[in-house]
């Protein structure tokens, strides 16, 4: 019963909050504010969360110019007279490597903002996740017309 209250609580803290920024702000709420009050994060909670969030997009934008410079070389390659096998095949290598390390920042990612976060803290985001499937859940029935 507990659980259900505090379930509920954390709910309708998420909507009110985003509700509140959105109006404030005509738009979306910055994920940090989002998730300083979802979780009941600590100043300097946030600001190392805001620190991951620059890193990862910085990281992963770096990367992601990498496999756009490969892609287009790649194109070039294919869209020549006789590409050259070994060459194409050596840049989708490369590219996959890439995208590989893309996922590996988004899995440091994930790794530290969960080192950030408490003990309660972490039962609070595993509520939220699971109330996240159980949204997409039930958007996919209405999709399917099955609710």
């Amino acid at each position: 019963m507990k659980s259900q209250i505090l379930l509920t609580t954390l709910i309708l803290a998420i909507t009110f909050t985003g509700s509140v920024f959105a109006n404030e702000h005509h738009d979306k709420a910055p994920p940090a504010r989002v998730l300083k009050v979802a979780l009941n994060l600590d100043d300097g909670q946030v600001v190392a969360l805001r620190s991951l969030i620059e890193n990862r997009a910085t990281e992963v934008g770096a990367i992601r110019d990498q496999v756009t410079e490969l892609q287009a070389q790649l194109d070039d390659l294919l869209n020549s007279d006789a590409p050259d096998p070994a060459q194409v095949g050596g840049l989708l290598l490369d590219i996959r490597g890439l995208k590989q390390d893309i996922r590996q920042v988004l899995e440091n990612y994930q790794q530290s903002f969960r080192e950030l976060l408490t003990p309660p803290q972490l039962e609070r985001l595993a509520r939220i996740n699971k109330i996240a499937v159980a949204e997409r859940a039930a958007e996919v029935l209405r999709e399917l017309r099955l609710r």
